[in-house]
């Protein structure tokens, strides 16, 4: 879908954008993991403990897919708020039912409460790197 979505003018741009929003992602799911407020009993790649579906798939592309459609940030805040809700309400015990993603010591709130900032993080990280790309 990341694929079919893409904007192919600035492809190279959203793919540092989605770089950004994998290495982010990453860094908070291993602090998470680290305080066993949550786990994974499955693995996206069976050999390794560090790849998971949810945080290596599933939220990069979206938060990468807000950043591509609300560039201005008036739209971003509230798309941001919107994928944030999306991924804790409604991905989260999804993943959850499933048993992609068990939640130790977390809830759907504090999912929430982390993945926006994130989304925010980003896109300060996103426009930074673009306006200076561009001087």
């Amino acid at each position: 879908m990341f694929y079919l979505l893409i904007d192919r003018e600035r492809m190279v741009f959203i793919l540092l954008v989605f770089f950004i929003s994998f290495v982010v992602v990453g860094i908070v799911d291993e602090l998470g993991k680290f305080f066993d407020v949550w786990s994974y009993p499955h693995q996206f790649l069976i050999f390794t403990h560090r790849f998971n579906s949810v945080d290596f798939a599933v939220i990069p592309v979206i938060l990468t897919l807000v950043y591509q459609f609300f560039s201005k940030w008036k739209f971003y805040w509230i798309a941001a708020l919107i994928a944030a809700a999306f991924i804790a309400f409604i991905g989260v015990p999804i993943f959850t039912f499933f048993h992609l993603y068990d939640l130790n010591h977390w809830n759907t709130w504090k999912a929430f409460i982390t993945v926006y900032p994130i989304g925010l993080f980003i896109k300060v990280i996103s426009d930074f790197i673009y306006s200076n790309q561009r001087k």
